[in-house]
């Protein structure tokens, strides 16, 4: 499939299947305003995606496998409840991503 951008915000999800990573070609992903309390691990294999926001959601860990998405380019975490030890470590890993929590 040759999806660029997913938009499905405010549409009360709150899980993503683990299929989502079949769109690898896949550049924008925003899901702002649902209920989404993790990613799922398939997600870091969208190697492509250079746009991911989660905000507004109930998140509370990034995993350390977001460094496979060496693309993105913007992360937006606000309205989530991620400690600031975890931003740290999403930023190192991701040195060139612009992160807003």
């Amino acid at each position: 499939m040759k999806l660029k951008t997913l938009i499905a915000r405010n549409c009360r999800v709150q899980a993503l299947p683990e299929d989502l990573s079949k769109l690898e070609k896949l550049e924008g992903l925003y899901l702002d305003n649902n209920k989404i309390t993790q990613l799922p691990r398939g997600i870091y294999k969208m190697k492509n995606l250079s746009v991911l926001s989660l905000r507004g959601n109930s998140i509370t860990k990034i995993p350390d496998t977001i460094c496979h998405l060496q693309k993105l380019a913007f992360l937006d975490l606000r309205g989530n409840n991620i400690p600031a030890e975890n931003i740290a470590e999403v930023q190192a890993l991701l040195p060139g991503c612009k992160i807003y929590y």
